[in-house]
């Protein structure tokens, strides 16, 4: 997340952005920055919680990224319902360096829909077209 607060045009969300590096780094900081900080952590520990849970289910012991990963495409193809993933090209794609899921993951699925915005992971709600289709393209 740090790196997408780097590639944002707002010079007060890279500003936040490098307070965010500071609080990660241990290093003193605003309340308000540690406080943000904290609730990163626990977002993130909230998505590792689901996957542990996702791999438990299929009695998996060993947690290395390609079972985790068969663990998650098994759970997603479960899902039924129309799927549109917004990709915002300055978001965290470019941050993520496995091969193959620069896409989200997406081309691993039949019927997923793909919207790619020449955008940043923040500012991409500001564009009408991501907007718009939010909207009414689903």
């Amino acid at each position: 997340m740090l790196d997408c607060y780097k590639r944002e045009p707002s010079a007060a969300r890279q500003q936040l952005g490098a307070e965010l590096e500071r609080a990660h780094n241990g290093l003193d900081v605003r309340t308000f920055i540690q406080d943000y900080y904290c609730k990163f952590e626990r977002t993130v520990s909230m998505v590792l919680y689901f996957l542990l849970g996702i791999c438990e289910a299929e009695a998996v012991v060993n947690f290395d990224q390609e079972t985790v990963e068969r663990c998650l495409y098994k759970w997603m193809r479960r899902i039924k319902a129309p799927t549109t993933v917004v990709i915002a090209n300055r978001g965290i794609g470019p941050s993520i360096r496995t091969p193959g899921w620069s896409d989200l993951g997406t081309t691993h699925f039949r019927g997923v829909k793909t919207a790619v915005f020449e955008n940043g992971h923040f500012d991409m709600f500001e564009n009408g077209a991501v907007v718009e289709l939010l909207e009414k393209g689903w």
